[in-house]
This record gives structure tokens, sequence and C-alpha cells, in this order.
């Protein structure tokens, strides 16, 4: 069954210009309204971690990097049965991609995007807020003259990092993530711990108390135990 046979909803995308300072809000510049498969909604996130080296083969320490912007992709609709959508197609995916990769000509950026439909949460937010990274068109379905009837197209957004962060007042751990591979002692892990993230003044206290640990019980292997800044430990499930 085609997707089109498929109950649809209005996406709506709105283009933003955004200055240099941040004095000044967002100006909107145009926006869309698109039919969407709400099912093919897919959001990602990602952070990366180097593994550095440990003085055994105990423990490993994985050293945090960065946390990576979400992303969004979705499935826009582009056709319609009557004979005056069907001559629209092409106009309207041109100008989906007019909107999503406009340029801000005062300073050369990407336009801001923002999705939205209904009542949706997107992240814990009323909208998506980012940029298009990729744009594919499929067309589906022709006339005799090759004229595009249908259209399925992949949109593909990076979060706006600035408006995310600051919306939602997140704080990410700074530290290290030690992954306990045996039996070790707790004692044993701290010791590595310390000497392979260069932490100093980590003791087995701190360790256990942070990661709610008894000091006398061995830790599980496959543990992680995350080694913070200033001392600082935090569990992680």
């Amino acid at each position: 069954m085609s997707v089109f046979d498929e109950k649809f909803s209005l996406l709506t995308i709105e283009a933003f210009l955004v200055a240099d300072e941040k004095v000044s809000p967002p100006s909107l510049v145009g926006e869309m309204e698109v039919k969407f498969n709400p099912n093919t909604l897919q959001f990602g996130y990602q952070t990366e971690y180097v593994q550095r080296d440990a003085i055994n083969k105990k423990s490993t320490a994985n050293q945090f990097v960065i946390a990576r912007p979400g992303t969004l992709s979705v499935d826009l609709l582009f056709g319609d049965t009557t004979k005056a959508g069907e001559e629209q197609v092409q106009q309207q995916i041109e100008d989906l991609k007019n909107l999503c990769a406009g340029i801000n000509p005062n300073n050369g950026n990407p336009l801001l995007l923002k999705c939205s439909w209904g009542k949706m949460l997107w992240g814990g937010q009323k909208s998506f807020n980012g940029y298009m990274t990729g744009i594919t068109v499929r067309y589906t379905r022709f006339d005799r003259q090759g004229l595009p009837l249908r259209a399925e197209v992949s949109l593909h957004l990076i979060a706006d990092t600035n408006l995310e962060f600051e919306k939602q007042n997140i704080k990410l751990p700074q530290g290290n993530i030690i992954n306990v591979e045996d039996m070790s002692t707790l004692a044993t892990v701290a010791a590595m711990a310390a000497m392979s993230t260069a932490t100093a003044g980590l003791t087995v206290n701190s360790l256990a108390l942070a990661n709610d640990l008894d000091t006398l019980s061995p830790p599980t292997a496959g543990d992680n135990l995350l080694v913070g800044a200033n001392n600082e430990s935090f569990a992680q499930s």
C-alpha cells in the first residue's frame, strides 16, 4: 500500500533570519504547511567519548568529548489526486528547497527552521528548531509526458544547540566513564581510575558515595562509574 493511501498530517515549517547579535529576536521570512507521515518521524541523539589507555586490563576509561546536537528526519509527501495538485508537485518541492536551504544575506548563515505539529513535543519543546542538513527527493509517479505526479521528500535537520540547550537548561557532566570489566575491588577500580584519568584525590569513599555503592562489596562487572571534575563522581545506569 502506498504511503499516499495512509492517513497524513500537516507539518508546519517556518524559516527565520537570525542576527549575529542575540539582542534582536529571529524574524520570520517564510513558512509552509506540508503533508507528512507521522510514522516516519525520527529523532537522533549522540555523545562522543574517546578511550584512554589504562595501566592494566582490569578497567577502561572513556573520556567524554562532546554531546552532539539532536537530529530530526521526516518524510514529506507531495502530490494530489487532482490535476491541479499534480501540476504543482515540482514547484512545491522547489519552494521547500528554497525555504529550507535559504541563506541570510546579512551574514551568510543558513535560515533557522522551526518545525511544529499540533501538540507534539519535540525533545520537550513545542517545536524542533534547527538547520537543514539534507533533502532527498523520490518521485513515485509520473504521467505519460514525464511530469511528476507524486513525490516523497526526506528532510533532515540538525538542532540549533544555542536555543535548545538554553531553553532546557541542560548541564552536561564533565568527566570520565570507567567501565568495570572484572570483579575487582572498589579500591582497585578507584586506583586504576585515578591513574588512567589523571584524577587527583579520588578515594574509595567518594567513588562509592557518589555511585551509591558499598565500599566493602566489589562492583559488578559491566558497571559504568562516572568520575567527574573536581573529584566528584556520578552514578551511571
